[in-house]
């Protein structure tokens, strides 16, 4: 893709074909045990920012119970949040690290240790099984929702006015 057929994309389209060659080149090399941190230092700034973000999103907007558990896995994983939150920031998304400060806030007084891996089902129970949190995590996930256009146009915008970092002239 050159920088013409970049401008001629919509937004989530330019996202998805910059994200495409990032997360290849991650399974490629996790597949083959490989050197994850070198070739995670290999990537721009703007790359790593757009893998962590748009790994989360894609995976966040599938349903509650979906979005539920990538939240939960912020306790699991609190260094996935704060590469999340820093990607958010480099695009300049305020509104968005707003939200992921009040999924964090929601989490962080669940009563499971940091860094233990809660099970789908466990998750799922935990929504079932108390209507206000379940209610407070609908209403993130509506946030996230009508956030996401605006996130998106701003993860474009940041693509197109630095293309040299994603996209590479054939």
């Amino acid at each position: 893709m050159d920088h013409h057929a970049a401008n001629q994309l919509s937004d989530e389209a330019l996202i998805m074909e910059c994200f495409a060659p990032v997360i290849h080149a991650y399974k490629d090399v996790t597949s083959q045990d490989g050197d994850v941190p070198a070739l995670y230092a290999s990537f721009t700034d703007g790359q790593k920012a757009l893998i962590a973000v748009q790994t989360f999103m894609m995976h966040a907007v599938r349903g509650t119970e979906e979005f539920h558990w990538q939240c939960m896995l912020f306790r699991t994983f609190p260094l996935r949040l704060q590469g999340i939150k820093s990607g958010i920031r480099l695009f300049g998304d305020t509104a968005m690290t707003e939200i992921l400060d009040d999924i964090a806030a929601l989490i962080e007084p669940l009563n499971f240790e940091e860094g233990t891996m809660l099970t789908a089902p466990e998750a799922q129970q935990l929504l079932r099984g108390n209507p206000d949190y379940a209610f407070a995590v609908t209403q993130l996930e509506a946030r996230l929702h009508y956030a996401l256009p605006y996130t998106y146009s701003l993860i474009a915008s940041f693509i197109r006015n630095r293309a040299d970092d994603f996209i590479q002239n054939n």
